[in-house]
């Protein structure tokens, strides 16, 4: 395993994303806040206001490994554009930016891989129901590999999707958000395959594995 980027996010409150500098990342690559304003409080990534599609990236350097964060979901809003939690294989022609997105949403009780073409075409790839709760913090990870694209969320719940060619080979991952009260923390990319940095509290006990 080697740590591409690592985040925890940890810095004085109301510091511009783009102003921070994180644990770990490849020379000096900075976060790029592409829409939405974001900053840092109590430690974790956060809108300063709503935004639907609100995303920031950083290039980790490597189109292929493994991307994970711990997510909070607390829209009411249904749809998709309003999950939390990875951006992967962001890239911009200029005018249009195409990414995609693997989140979860508390409105939908949904996690899901949704890819975006011109910043406008929405489609879900993948998903499955999960019921996710407002205050509850979930670990998502997902696993680029070529054309393929794994997720799980709380180490359970797997989704694939085979055909994800879009941007195969950016190397530009981030965060996903819509509300203020949303929030982000421990972003790890990593090659070789690596797990999700670390599960928050009552991870293990959704998943049904005693502790």
């Amino acid at each position: 395993m080697a740590t591409l980027v690592l985040d925890h996010f940890t810095d004085a409150d109301s510091t511009s994303l783009d102003a921070h500098t994180p644990d770990t990342r490849p020379g000096s690559n900075a976060w790029v806040e592409a829409l939405g304003n974001w900053q840092i409080t109590g430690n974790k990534a956060v809108l300063a206001a709503l935004q639907g599609w609100a995303q920031a990236h950083i290039n980790s350097g490597q189109a292929n490994c493994t991307v994970s964060v711990n997510a909070k979901s607390t829209t009411a809003a249904a749809g998709m554009g309003k999950d939390v939690g990875l951006l992967v294989r962001w890239a911009s022609n200029g005018t249009y930016n195409d990414w995609w997105s693997i989140g979860v949403s508390a409105a939908d009780d949904r996690f899901r891989i949704i890819e975006v073409n011109d910043g406008v075409s929405q489609t879900e790839r993948a998903g499955a129901a999960v019921m996710i709760d407002t205050a509850t913090v979930y670990a998502i990870s997902a696993t680029l590999s070529g054309s393929t694209i794994t997720a799980t969320v709380d180490g359970g719940n797997q989704i694939s999707y085979a055909s994800a060619s879009m941007n195969q080979t950016s190397t530009i991952h981030g965060i996903i958000a819509r509300e203020t009260t949303d929030t982000l923390d421990d972003f790890l990319a990593a090659a070789g395959g690596a797990a999700a940095i670390g599960l928050p509290a009552g991870s293990l006990a959704r998943m049904g594995v005693g502790i």
